[in-house]
């Protein structure tokens, strides 16, 4: 069987698009990968940017929240999803003397959100009360993940804060 210098090249290409994506600091080139400030004491605010599925990008943000707790039980004080849109690109073909434009953006992955080790001195309701909700989508996804375990229990007992209470009477 013959191999055309095409069919390799499509090979190749094809299985590059199978590598992982690395877990790794964001990169100043692309800007993939995480980032982390501390917030307090072993509370941390972690982002993942990634070009990989969600559940990819997740289980990486939930690996820096690991290291950063020292490999110790966390709890999640609050995390949202969201594609991001890292650059646009436009090319122009002609057909028939007439140009013909198509643009493509290109997205990621983006896991954010806050960590409070197990070990820290600060409770879980002083960490909520240190967070700053700048988005207002931001609501269903806290709600759902208020006190979100590494173990995977989930405490519904848990408010929002009253900004973000809709049952709230103003």
């Amino acid at each position: 069987m013959k191999i055309t210098k095409l069919s390799l090249i499509l090979l190749i290409i094809g299985l590059s698009a199978c590598v992982a994506e690395p877990y790794q600091p964001q990169s100043a080139n692309d800007g993939l990968g995480y980032t982390d400030n501390v917030k307090g004491d072993e509370f941390y605010y972690i982002r993942y940017i990634g070009r990989g599925s969600k559940s990819q990008v997740k289980k990486y943000w939930k690996k820096r929240a690991f290291e950063l707790c020292k490999e110790q039980k966390y709890s999640i004080v609050h995390y949202q999803e969201f594609r991001k849109l890292l650059d646009s690109e436009t090319t122009v073909t002609v057909a028939n003397g007439i140009p013909l434009a198509h643009g493509e953006n290109r997205y990621a992955q983006v896991s954010a959100g806050s960590v409070l080790c197990e070990t820290s001195k600060l409770t879980l309701e002083e960490a909520k009360s240190q967070i700053k909700l700048r988005d207002p989508c931001l609501k269903c996804a806290y709600k759902r993940s208020l006190d979100d375990k590494v173990d995977g229990s989930f405490n519904p007992s848990i408010q929002l804060p009253s900004e973000l209470d809709a049952n709230k009477s103003e």
